[in-house]
């Protein structure tokens, strides 16, 4: 079955950071700007340490069952952290229009 081997996992793995890296890049490089550099890099920091756990758990889950892979427990943090980055940048930039 083409889902359980190895280079498949690793590929999807792959792929699932090319997506994620486009919102990354325009949150950090935006919240660090508007809102706060030093807290921007931590939560950058803390993003790329859960998306390389996410990329390790996901390659080494050959043979099992999606559902039970755990990967919730590093995608959801990381869409907190993109999230919180892009509302922070959208309220400071409205912020700043409106001075």
């Amino acid at each position: 079955m083409l889902q359980s081997l190895p280079v498949h996992l690793a590929q999807r793995a792959q792929l699932n950071q090319v997506e994620q890296f486009p919102c990354f890049l325009v949150s950090t490089i935006s919240f660090s700007v508007l809102v706060n550099g030093n807290l921007g890099a931590c939560l950058a920091g803390v993003w790329s340490i859960l998306r390389m756990l996410y990329a390790s758990t996901y390659r080494k889950s050959v043979g099992i069952q999606p559902s039970k892979k755990g990967l919730g427990i590093y995608t959801i943090p990381c869409y907190f952290i993109l999230n919180t980055m892009l509302m922070g940048s959208a309220i400071h930039a409205i912020r700043w229009m409106m001075i």
